[in-house]
């Protein structure tokens, strides 16, 4: 059984230790503001699906939001929350298909770069 008490001061926690508001993170997981907020209160427990994107948003295990592991690395993530978003689209993106968006960013890149020198 999942404390959610403990889950949702988890959750808020994180939150705050990234400088993310309740609206970012309800924007990156895909939910209503009004949701996280009762998730952090423990009043709601959040779908499987959700509560993966809630740990992608926050860059931790889902582990750590259940209390299993430790989230003695928090020094190690972005604070941005444009990098924060960015990292979730990546971690969204099907491994096999990383290679080509990788070589379109490097391109778009390389374009950007070019226009600034001419």
């Amino acid at each position: 059984m999942v404390d959610l008490q403990a889950l949702g001061k988890r959750i808020h926690r994180r939150r705050k230790d990234m400088s993310l508001t309740q609206v970012a993170l309800a924007a990156a997981a895909d939910v209503d503001r009004s949701f996280i907020s009762k998730v952090e209160h423990g009043e709601k427990m959040p779908s499987l699906e959700t509560l993966y994107l809630v740990a992608e948003c926050l860059t931790i295990p889902v582990g750590s939001l259940l209390g299993e592991v430790s989230l003695h690395h928090a020094d190690q993530t972005p604070n941005d929350p444009q990098q924060v978003a960015l990292l979730v689209i990546w971690n969204r993106i099907k491994k096999p298909a990383r290679l080509t968006w990788l070589r379109m960013m490097e391109a778009a890149l390389d374009t950007e770069q070019g226009a600034e020198v001419g």
